[in-house]
């Protein structure tokens, strides 16, 4: 199930997302140029309602842009815990949001931005 599908059915709500599930970088949550200003929000928020499903909290550990197959792949790594005991009791794990659109527009303002 893509992840949009999934949260719409568990809250009713529609994320302004596209693409796959998330889970690994074959298959990215997309965010397109749309969400351009706030697009780093948005993935907390995707993943604030994918927690809340399973009935996890979590910690951001580490972000990451990398390049895959010409995509701009954003990587979450969570941390997530049942009971808030991160240090103890917990899982890590990645999300993955393809956020091409968003980092091309960052990339046009920058160089129009640019002081020589």
């Amino acid at each position: 199930m893509e992840f949009r599908e999934k949260i719409l059915e568990a809250y009713n709500v529609k994320v302004p997302i596209k693409g796959g599930n998330g889970t690994c970088i074959e298959s990215p949550i997309i965010i397109d140029n749309t969400q351009k200003y706030n697009y780093v929000s948005l993935e907390k928020i995707c993943i604030n309602y994918d927690c809340c499903i399973i009935q996890m909290e979590w910690i951001l550990l580490k972000q990451e842009l990398t390049i895959h197959e010409g995509k701009y792949i954003d990587v979450l790594k969570i941390r997530i815990s049942t009971n808030g005991d991160f240090a103890n009791n917990y899982k890590e794990t990645n999300y993955f949001f393809d956020i091409s659109d968003c980092f091309k527009y960052s990339m046009s303002i920058a160089e129009l931005n640019k002081v020589w």
